[in-house]
């Protein structure tokens, strides 16, 4: 059988839970373009610390950024895949993390002091781009912090996924929160808000019961 075919009858990945995953790139784009828009035409503080400023400026690390959209997007259908109920954990997290990074983004936007970047090689050309790509704006939580450790959070907490594989996860997320650095994407502490607010989200859709019936509700779907 082929894949879509286990796509197309729930035995890969179910339709549902592959809808809900671009119902959450939609909303992502919400509070990533409403943060823009906020960033760029209010006044926005800048919460870097001392520490921020001893760390260098590693061009190659911009290959680490970018790679964080293929890591998501390997890790998330592997979330849908191996543990079916912890997908459905995960999906609610993940909306109520993007809404606290939303909220943050309208009325606490931030900003950093991003450096001059004169070099000629490829991937001082690429990290150059990504200034002109993307505002210093939308700061604190990081996205690209948060959703690497989703990964992490959730993964750890699936028995079926290979040892070999979770260390993996565990290396590639905490190379793209330090590439957040390395090129003066973000600060420390957005760094650190980013990975609580994965854990701590996490950890309220556990607790919250109201989050049973969603998952009895994916379930029903056959994710």
């Amino acid at each position: 059988m082929t894949i879509w075919n286990k796509i197309r009858t729930g035995q890969w990945i179910s339709r549902t839970y592959l809808l809900m995953l671009v119902f959450n790139l939609l909303y992502n784009s919400l509070i990533y373009y409403s943060g823009q828009w906020m960033g760029t035409h209010t006044k926005a503080r800048n919460i870097e610390i001392s520490l921020d400023n001893q760390i260098p400026v590693i061009p190659w690390f911009v290959g680490i950024y970018f790679s964080f959209f293929l890591f998501c997007a390997v890790n998330f259908l592997m979330m849908g895949y191996y543990g079916k109920k912890k997908a459905c954990l995960f999906l609610c997290a993940e909306l109520l993390a993007k809404t606290v990074c939303g909220i943050f983004y309208l009325c606490f936007p931030t900003t950093n002091l991003r450096p001059e970047i004169v070099g000629t090689d490829f991937w001082s050309r690429m990290l150059v781009e990504l200034y002109q790509m993307d505002a210093a704006v939308n700061l604190f939580p990081s996205i690209h912090c948060m959703d690497s450790w989703f990964c992490v959070v959730v993964l750890r907490n699936i028995r079926k996924v290979p040892g070999w594989y979770m260390t993996i996860t565990w290396i590639w997320a905490a190379a793209i929160c330090a590439s957040t650095l390395f090129t003066k994407q973000h600060g420390i502490l957005d760094v650190a808000a980013g990975i609580a607010l994965a854990e701590l989200s996490y950890i309220c859709v556990i607790r919250w019961k109201k989050t049973e019936r969603f998952r009895l509700w994916m379930e029903k779907k056959r994710i």
